[in-house]
Order: structure tokens, then C-alpha cells, then sequence
């Protein structure tokens, strides 16, 4: 009840508790749709979540939304060659990469090198690709070399 009165907790959740506090009181899903300024699909699917899940996991979004898409490791060293090369030794006028530079050039080379996956990258991949392959190893770390 608290929740579905909240004024700090996303709105989501708000009228997902005041949907299932609605049904539980005895309204039609109809009026509960019409309470909330809704369509009727959207009530029915908060509460077939919450009955399936149980209250507390029907208020929350569900995991597992959309594809996510895969990178191989061969497709993340091809990324990574081509950000340790010099721009200008490719034909550009930079002499370093900037990420939009890179991802153009990327988008654009990706089909003949054999990484069609990589045609539709956007630039915080290239920034997560690039951090995470950037760490100093434990080695590094431990004995101050890089």
C-alpha cells in the first residue's frame, strides 16, 4: 500500500502496486484499465506477473529483455588492431583516434574483414571494449611494469 502511494519510487512500480491493490479489492480489469489511464493488455500482463512470480518479483521489471548481441573474441581483437593502428596510416588526416572516427571506420571495413556482427557497433561498445581490454594485468599490477 505504501508503494502504490509512493512519491520517491519509480512510476512503474507505483502503478504496478496500485494495479494489484486494485484487483485485490475486487475491481474489473476494465476499471482498473480505466483508473490508471491504461489499456486492458497492460493490466492483465501486471498481473499474470504477479500471480506467476509472486507480488514482490510481479512489481519489477522481468530479466532478460531483447537480444543481447555477441561479440567474438576474434571480432574484439579485430577492434582493438585497428584502435592500435594510426589513423593516419589508414588514410586519415587524425593522428589518433577518436571513438566516432573509429566506429565509422569500423562500420565500414567490418563485412570484407569477416566481422559482419560488428556493422551496427555503437560508439559504448567501443569505449567498454576498449576499458576492458585496457586493465593493467595482476602481473602489472603487482610488479609495477607495464
Amino acid at each position: 500500500m505504501s508503494l502504490a502511494k509512493s512519491k520517491t519510487a519509480s512510476c512503474r512500480k507505483v502503478r504496478r502496486a496500485g494495479i494489484i491493490l486494485k484487483y485485490m479489492e475486487g475491481e474489473s480489469i476494465a476499471a482498473i484499465a480505466a483508473h490508471f489511464r491504461t489499456n486492458r493488455p497492460l493490466v492483465e500482463r501486471c498481473l499474470d506477473k504477479a500471480i506467476t512470480f509472486g507480488v514482490d518479483r510481479g512489481l519489477k521489471d522481468l530479466s532478460g529483455r531483447g537480444v543481447k548481441a555477441k561479440i567474438t573474441g576474434e571480432a574484439r581483437s579485430y577492434i582493438l588492431s585497428i584502435a592500435c593502428q594510426s589513423p593516419s596510416s589508414l588514410g586519415y588526416a587524425q593522428e589518433t583516434w577518436t571513438y566516432s572516427l573509429l566506429k565509422a571506420h569500423i562500420r565500414r571495413h567490418c563485412k570484407e574483414a569477416g566481422y559482419e556482427m560488428l556493422s551496427k557497433i555503437g560508439k559504448c561498445v567501443l569505449q567498454v571494449i576498449w576499458k576492458r581490454e585496457n586493465k593493467p594485468s595482476q602481473y602489472q599490477l603487482l610488479f609495477g611494469k607495464t
